[in-house]
């Protein structure tokens, strides 16, 4: 386990990139996993300059999503593949049909059979790179999630509905499940990035690296990792 931790936001976004850059220079097909929410953001900024500058290409990149929300369309501005193509999948050479994400137009059941089997076809990754959840979630594995989890449909922990429900305001169709790569899968990766920043993330980033693994607090998995790379500002780091 290496923990790297950062003073400003764009030494932590450059460091994650580095990372990522690092193994789409090693390997003439890298597989990547990828997630959404705030965190990555800035990182996938980052990695759209570089494309601009001429420092960095996608083009022989394969990317896996980690999860997909239930029953939005595809073009909804909440879904996963929509926040992808803005952050990251437009502005870079990665080609469209190299992009997967679960399908949240089949039935749930089918979906994780269909990204189950694509992914067998390519993976695992080299590095999968997550978020960390208040509640310990990664992926949208929340606290009770078996860790030998594939794809599987995973119901919304409430504090999950709470964190994300701001995004969509007044919207009642906020989905309250979600498609979601599981536990052994991230397991699979050569690499697993974890990203992390702010205060409020401290408590949970101590509890998952120090706590006996369990499955009531899915982060810890991660311990068993042998190529685990937590990536953290100072205020995520202020416990450890």
């Amino acid at each position: 386990m290496q923990i790297l931790v950062y003073n400003t936001p764009q030494e932590w976004a450059t460091a994650a990139a580095e990372q990522v850059q690092g193994v789409l220079s090693s390997k003439p097909r890298p597989v990547l996993m990828l997630p959404t929410g705030s965190t990555p953001i800035a990182l996938y900024a980052e990695l759209v300059r570089r494309y601009q500058a001429g420092e960095l290409s996608m083009a022989h990149a394969l990317s896996f999503n980690l999860d997909e929300y239930v029953g939005l369309s595809i073009d909804d501005d909440q879904s996963y593949h929509y926040f992808m193509r803005h952050h990251l999948f437009d502005h870079v050479d990665i080609r469209p049909e190299n992009t997967h994400l679960p399908d949240p137009t089949l039935p749930p059941d089918e979906a994780c059979r269909a990204y189950n089997a694509l992914y067998d076809q390519y993976g695992p990754a080299d590095i999968a790179l997550l978020g960390l959840g208040h509640n310990g979630h990664i992926g949208f594995n929340e606290p009770g999630t078996p860790f030998t989890n594939r794809t599987a449909v995973i119901p919304l922990s409430a504090s999950t509905l709470e964190a994300n429900g701001r995004l969509f305001g007044d919207r009642t169709d906020m989905p309250t499940s979600a498609l979601s790569v599981g536990p052994s899968m991230i397991l699979e990766s050569r690499r697993v990035l974890m990203l992390v920043k702010g205060q409020d993330k401290a408590s949970i980033l101590k509890t998952i690296l120090t706590h006996p693994v369990t499955e009531d607090i899915p982060g810890t998995v991660l311990q068993r990792h042998p190529d685990l790379v937590v990536i953290a500002d100072t205020a995520a780091a202020s416990l450890l």
